[in-house]
């Protein structure tokens, strides 16, 4: 029981945690870096995962994140209480167990930072179900044009 409790409030806190994340913040850290140069990109978000040459001659750093996995099963058992009723009956009380969590999860995030000849962000984008920030996040990566 103390385990599937541990387990309980280890899920719960880290839904809590996530919910302080949005994809507002995301989006607004993002938009910081229109002008940035690419050695600011890098020094901030690290080498991209991929560089393309665009048709105008532009660069195009693209960042991927994809996190996979699965969530633990926990159940919580039943219960079975003996209850002295009026009259000096005696009632069993039984609930039910519940089992619960399971599943997978395939959070995925894409953002890219275009760049011009002179190596200014000139356009930014972003698209998955797992761009999201927090306000830390957005502390850390937004562009101070330094």
């Amino acid at each position: 029981m103390i385990k599937t409790l541990k387990v309980f409030f280890l899920v719960a806190t880290s839904f809590l945690l996530a919910s302080c994340a949005t994809q507002q913040y995301y989006a607004a850290t993002i938009n910081t870096w229109q002008g940035a140069n690419q050695e600011q990109v890098y020094r901030t978000w690290g080498y991209p995962n991929k560089i393309r040459k665009l048709p105008n001659g532009n660069k195009l750093l693209i960042y991927r994140e994809r996190e996979q996995g699965s969530e633990p099963v926990f159940a919580i058992p039943g219960t079975t209480t003996v209850e002295q009723g009026r009259r000096g009956r005696t009632r069993v009380v039984t609930t039910q167990g519940t089992i619960s969590g399971g599943g997978s999860y395939d959070l995925r995030c894409t953002t890219w930072f275009e760049l011009n000849k002179k190596g200014r962000v000139v356009n930014t984008s972003f698209r998955g179900n797992n761009c999201v920030a927090t306000k830390q996040f957005m502390m850390n990566h937004t562009y101070q044009g330094f």
